[in-house]
């Protein structure tokens, strides 16, 4: 059965975790994931030994939280509702909270994510956090034994707040990576991001060659993106793997389609040599 993150991302890889994961190497020694989101992935391999990434640092900060105060963490979840008065009132806290009490802060995160809008996360050029009531039923927020599930994963596992190369350059031979990275556009309209640093080409060229690196240190990996041009040039040296997924937030939030993704792996399919 695959296991579900505590939260929701856009992006994540619950709909496509069943095909993903049969490309993935039998041995390694520790895990990689310099691009965590939602961690979905990660829940899923359960690495002995892994190190997990984001720049996002409210994110960071709530996967920390549940790792070292999941009982605080559920305590503050208990007292919150699901409505438009609560939900307004927690994001203005969040928003202009400097102090992180134990538990409190990644509580609110969890709320505000699975109490918005469709789950997405999103700021403003001033880093607030900006989504509107999701108006869903019942307590999404009060999934406790998931949570507590959550926790327990993330018990050998070290959560960063850094850039992908500072993570990248932790790798050594043996070591897998995943990454994740925010995707190439596909179109001008496309959603790749949640703040206001976009992923450029250049950025994308720059992971490509972070890639000939790991591969040169005998490090394997395995990248997510669009199928664009752009992309399967750029990996064109390494083994492309078609996934197929389906969209849940676009530029028209309600559309929902299916889509051909890739991934790109450096070694072959139930294999841990490097090519």
């Amino acid at each position: 059965m695959t296991k579900r993150s505590f939260i929701k991302w856009v992006g994540g890889k619950y709909r496509s975790i069943y095909q993903i994961l049969p490309f993935f190497p039998k041995e390694y020694k520790t895990y990689y994931e310099p691009f965590m989101g939602s961690g979905v992935v990660f829940f899923n391999v359960q690495p002995y030994e892994a190190v997990l990434s984001d720049r996002e640092f409210s994110l960071v900060d709530a996967f920390r939280a549940v790792k070292r105060n999941v009982s605080l963490v559920v305590e503050e979840l208990s007292s919150f509702v699901n409505n438009a008065e609560s939900y307004y009132k927690i994001r203005e806290e969040f928003n202009n909270s400097t102090v992180s009490v134990p538990g409190k802060r990644g509580a609110q995160f969890i709320y505000l994510n699975k109490c918005g809008y469709n789950g997405l996360y999103r700021v403003n050029k001033k880093g607030q956090f900006n989504v509107a009531f999701g108006k869903r039923e019942g307590s999404p927020h009060k999934d406790f034994m998931n949570l507590k599930g959550c926790s327990a994963a993330l018990r050998n596992a070290t959560v960063m707040n850094s850039d992908y190369k500072e993570i990248l350059d932790l790798t050594r031979r043996g070591d897998f990576v995943y990454m994740d990275p925010p995707y190439h556009k596909e179109t001008s309209k496309s959603f790749v991001g949640y703040n206001s640093k976009e992923f450029t080409e250049r950025d994308h060229e720059r992971l490509a060659l972070e890639c000939e690196f790991l591969t040169k240190r005998g490090v394997m990996f395995a990248l997510s993106n669009s199928n664009t041009d752009f992309i399967l040039n750029l990996y064109k040296k390494y083994n492309i793997y078609p996934i197929y997924t389906t969209r849940t937030v676009s530029c028209d939030i309600n559309s929902r389609f299916q889509t051909k993704e890739i991934l790109v792996t450096n070694y072959k399919k139930d294999s841990s040599e490097t090519s």
